[in-house]
């Protein structure tokens, strides 16, 4: 059975080729047929780039939205032209190590499955505190998903876009500012599951400046909170959990006094996206950050 493989990229002219490169280096091992690049408002060389590339490729094509309309629209255009029943995600500034797709297609194999997530491993280093907080976050969020009934999905998914020849996951919100969220969300309305797998490592870069990372998760719990009231719980969201997996985190203890920092950052995002969901604010085309988008080694 062949997948699809969607990557809605803004600006990624700094990492688009070799994503693309170890994509489609991967595909046949992957059972990957076709690679869509949405390029949302552009303004560098992000669509040159990858129509070029794609000269030389044949499963990798370009669909271009003239105007910056946000990552969900974006992914719902690429979901409507894609050919496949299994479909990865994948963001345009990430990097997937080598296997990584083929590991996720595996276990959406298995019965019940309808989206998988891998583990993103940031490449910040945890010398300031903007890259411990990265790092913290996203080990909490890999001690959630191994103890988690339903794993919390982030920067490469694998899901099914019909189940059992009916659609399933054709499109979603068009302001969804959390879109593996929107996406579990559809999942599990259908009975099926969220699972996590953390062999399939993708890289990618947080920011490196408190402001931008305040942003960054002022949206997402906006995101968490609009999902919690139309009845989906990420296993991430809750002070409990969260609480529960600093805790656990012998790393961030070592530095205690910016792992307090951190749980307070977090607390005032957490009271800043509820400001924002009472207000009716949406999140859908948000402030790029551009520490996130320097070019990702890949491995060897």
């Amino acid at each position: 059975m062949n997948a699809s493989i969607i990557i809605p990229a803004h600006n990624e002219q700094q990492n688009i080729v070799a994503l693309l490169r170890r994509l489609v280096d991967d595909s046949q091992g992957a059972g990957v047929d076709e690679v869509v690049v949405v390029a949302s408002g552009c303004t560098d060389d992000t669509v040159a780039l990858t129509r070029r590339f794609a000269e030389a490729h044949p499963i990798v094509r370009v669909v271009e939205q003239r105007r910056r309309e946000g990552k969900a629209s974006a992914i719902n255009a690429g979901l409507r032209v894609v050919r496949n029943s299994r479909v990865v995600l994948i963001s345009g500034d990430v990097m997937p190590e080598t296997g990584a797709v083929a590991l996720l297609l595996e276990r959406l194999q298995e019965s019940g499955a309808g989206v998988v997530g891998g583990r993103p491993v940031p490449m910040n280093g945890p010398e300031t505190f903007a890259g411990f907080a990265t790092q913290t976050m996203w080990r909490m969020h890999h001690w959630v998903n191994e103890r988690a009934r339903e794993a919390k999905c982030g920067e490469m998914i694998a899901f099914r876009r019909l189940h059992e020849g009916r659609p399933l996951v054709t499109a979603i919100p068009p302001g969804s500012a959390v879109d593996e969220v929107s996406i579990q969300a559809v999942v599990h309305s259908a009975g099926l599951h969220s699972l996590y797998e953390p062999r399939a490592i993708v890289r990618n870069w947080g920011p490196d400046r408190v402001s931008q990372w305040m942003r960054q998760r002022r949206r997402i719990n906006a995101g968490h909170l609009l999902a919690s009231q139309d009845g989906y719980h990420p296993s991430t969201a809750g002070a409990l959990t969260a609480f529960r997996a600093l805790l656990a985190d012998r790393e961030g203890r070592s530095k205690p006094h910016w792992l307090l920092a951190l749980a307070l950052l977090e607390g005032a995002a957490n009271v800043a996206a509820r400001v924002d969901v009472i207000r009716g604010e949406t999140h859908a085309i948000w402030r790029v950050a551009e520490s996130t988008k320097r070019p990702i080694e890949q491995d060897s």
